[in-house]
């Protein structure tokens, strides 16, 4: 019981933390080369001027380089600084599940100095799945612990049953 109880606690607060992730979205914006500082303010005001964007942080490549390189990788490190493009990370809160956050990145990817945009949203399917899964191993545990307690209920009853075997008998002749 300990086993399913704590299944059930994991896969329960595992899934109230995905549904607060899908509240909470996440883009980054990745910025062509070509994109001049004018541009990129222009971007970060209309995105700051957007209903339920939360914040928006732009990051220089410089700082994108820095901030990957702290981790001492030596294959990072050889990377050229053309490998990390300027972004524009922006945090939206939708908790209408309106689906602004994919309304915007559609408009995003129509910019013209925009090269992508990633939202994030492959990964809250990939923990929807293995939410899925996780329920369906508790569904499983739990099936073990009912037979398992049937099993055992079972057995004492005829162990019982067994042990009085010579009153049964008694009572039946009479």
């Amino acid at each position: 019981f300990i086993c399913l109880a704590s299944a059930l606690l994991v896969v329960a607060n595992v899934q109230e933390l995905r549904v607060r992730w899908s509240h909470t979205g996440r883009a980054s914006v990745y910025l062509q080369p070509s994109a001049e500082p004018s541009d990129i303010d222009t971007i970060v005001a209309a995105l700051q001027g957007t209903h339920g964007v939360v914040e928006v942080e732009h990051v220089t490549s410089e700082a994108a380089r820095k901030e990957l390189l702290q981790s001492g990788d030596e294959i990072l490190a050889g990377l050229p600084p053309e490998a990390f493009p300027a972004s524009l990370e922006v945090r939206v809160h939708d908790p209408e599940r309106s689906g602004a956050l994919a309304r915007m990145a559609e408009k995003l990817r129509l910019l013209p100095r925009v090269e992508a945009v990633e939202t994030y949203e492959a990964w809250g399917e990939r923990l929807g799945a293995l939410l899925g899964s996780a329920l369906v191993g508790a569904a499983v545990l739990a099936l073990v612990v009912l037979a398992t307690v049937a099993s055992v209920v079972g057995s004492t009853i005829r162990l019982s049953l067994q042990r009085r075997k010579l009153e049964v008998q008694v009572l039946q002749v009479v």
